[in-house]
């Protein structure tokens, strides 16, 4: 291909990459356009691996090149299969867009939530409930968020006309997951949780949808509170790496990457923000319930439930087991 551009090309900055997507935009990167949508532009180069170009409100990521403030615009209107490769310090997307790579020290996604197990129990377990707390008092309905309340509470799912067609369904299928996952991993039905998290992956709106969402904080919940696994006498790892691989064939090609990325330990901003929340060794409670409840607020900003999802897989694994324990 030549390296010839035409005028009306348009140039924008990128200000920050992660590990990954340094490590594979090589000087000979070559890939295309895979899909175009509100969170960012997802490329993928002939051999398959994947790379993000996000506006910066997303922030930081595994395998995200984040745009300077105010340069999402240049992302709309991409098309799908466009090629895209390295040149330099640039990566030219088409004919259309010029995307100046970062210079600074990629960022390290690596998070560890069993580190987060050091703080003393009692703070951790009393910080979890302000989180919950936080999330299901605001939980969109039709959500996996909104249907924890009742599922906790053994209740029987009840028909929500009110809601719309998409809300409703997804009140349904999320149900299907979430009524019968904790159980099985409390009792190590390892089929059923299989099962279960191919169920889940691919479910509802977003891109990547709701369910693998789900999931990312179901891997982070249970690494970080891993007692409902444990109580069945198996290991968490190869629980959440069974549960996992269920989802490769149902979702898509971010959907998949990011899960991945998870079991792999890395998570993009948001979760390192909450984890830095949860280890807070200052003596202020009432400021780390407010800084929380305000977390819990800006999740729920994202669209689709995004939000959401991620943080009702987070919880789960402590409220299922805080239910066990007072039942």
């Amino acid at each position: 291909m030549g390296q010839r551009r035409i005028s009306t090309t348009v140039r924008v900055r990128a200000v920050s990459w992660g590990k990954k997507a340094a490590a594979r935009l090589h000087d000979d990167w070559l890939g295309r356009v895979w899909t175009v949508d509100p969170e960012g532009v997802l490329l993928v180069s002939e051999t398959g691996e994947m790379v993000s170009l996000v506006p910066h409100e997303v922030g930081n990521g595994p395998f995200h090149v984040v745009l300077a403030p105010g340069e999402a615009n240049a992302l709309k209107g991409l098309k799908r299969g466009t090629w895209v490769w390295r040149v330099g310090e640039e990566l030219w997307v088409g004919d259309s867009l010029t995307v100046l790579l970062p210079d600074a020290e990629p960022w390290d996604a690596g998070l560890d939530w069993h580190a987060l197990r050091q703080v003393d129990a009692a703070i951790l377990a009393r910080r979890l409930h302000w989180l919950a707390d936080a999330l299901l008092a605001r939980a969109p309905e039709g959500s996996f968020a909104g249907l924890l309340p009742e599922l906790l509470a053994g209740e029987e799912l009840t028909d929500r006309p009110d809601l719309e067609r998409h809300g409703r369904l997804l009140r349904w299928r999320a149900a299907r997951v979430l009524r019968h996952l904790m159980p099985a991993m409390e009792m190590g039905d390892m089929v059923t949780v299989e099962t279960l998290g191919n169920r889940a992956a691919g479910l509802g709106p977003g891109a990547p949808p709701a369910g693998d969402h789900f999931l990312i904080g179901l891997i982070a919940g249970t690494r970080l509170w891993p007692h409902v696994v444990e109580a069945s006498g198996l290991k968490v790892e190869p629980v959440l790496r069974r549960m996992a691989l269920g989802a490769a064939e149902r979702t898509s090609l971010l959907g998949w990457g990011l899960i991945h990325e998870a079991l792999a330990g890395a998570f993009s901003e948001p979760w390192h923000q909450l984890a830095r929340l949860l280890q807070d060794d200052s003596n202020h409670p009432d400021e780390q319930h407010a800084r929380l409840v305000e977390l819990v607020k800006v999740w729920l900003e994202r669209p689709d439930v995004l939000g959401a999802s991620g943080l009702a897989g987070f919880v789960l694994p402590f409220l299922w087991h805080q239910r066990k324990m007072t039942s």
